[in-house]
């Protein structure tokens, strides 16, 4: 595991940590012999909690959590058995935590801008780590300031959603802010603005870019 830990020891420690990965910068090798191990030596070297992706961008109008459905892998599939790690109920962008201060519910009805999970970790201040990922992948959090500046190439769109959790059905009303047609996503600028600004630290491993910063409000 000497290749993650050379990876840890560039990134400041001791904070609650936002954590979105592709564990492939790791190397197959890693992975294959290692594999149980990372999230421990992750939850180790932060000491503190962590916060991984555990997003349903699926367009049906039931989601499961009992049964955790989701599109995100890497260090969340290896959290979702712990019995630490709960879910925050939002159907379309939750995250699975340790963080024991926080109410699960409170985030459901508003992926990004205002009462999001996404202004929460702003507002405590976060650090966020990008473990792998492209830029349009690792760094979510971006949408929050494109709801904040109500941005032209996106709309909000009011969906009605059914959750299942602990076997009982709750009826949602969410507020999702949507790119319109025709239009890609891509903060790979953005993302090379904020390095040279030195708000977004960055380095590479192998073909695979580490990134982290301070979750700000005035990012």
């Amino acid at each position: 595991m000497n290749k993650l830990k050379k990876i840890l020891n560039k990134i400041p420690k001791n904070h609650t940590t936002v954590i979105h990965s592709n564990l492939l910068c790791l190397g197959k090798k890693t992975l294959s012999h290692n594999k149980d191990n990372i999230l421990n030596i992750i939850q180790n070297y932060f000491k503190k909690k962590i916060f991984l992706p555990s997003f349903n961008l699926t367009k049906k109008k039931i989601v499961n959590f009992d049964n955790y459905e989701t599109t995100n892998k890497g260090l969340t599939s290896l959290a979702i058995e712990k019995k630490d790690f709960k879910r925050i109920l939002n159907p379309t962008h939750s995250y699975i935590t340790n963080y024991n201060k926080i109410d699960l519910e409170k985030f459901k009805q508003n992926s990004f801008g205002k009462n999001s999970i996404f202004d929460f970790f702003l507002k405590k201040n976060f650090l966020w780590v990008s473990l792998g990922c492209s830029a349009n992948d690792g760094f979510t959090i971006l949408h929050h300031f494109e709801k904040k500046f109500n941005v032209c190439y996106r709309k909000i769109i009011n969906r009605e959603k059914i959750i299942i959790s602990n076997k009982k059905r709750n009826n949602l009303k969410i507020s999702y802010f949507a790119r319109k047609s025709r239009i890609k996503n891509d903060f790979n600028n953005l993302v090379q603005i904020l390095i040279k600004n030195k708000i977004i630290k960055q380095f590479k491993v192998n073909n695979y870019l580490i990134s982290y910063f301070k979750c700000d409000r005035n990012l």
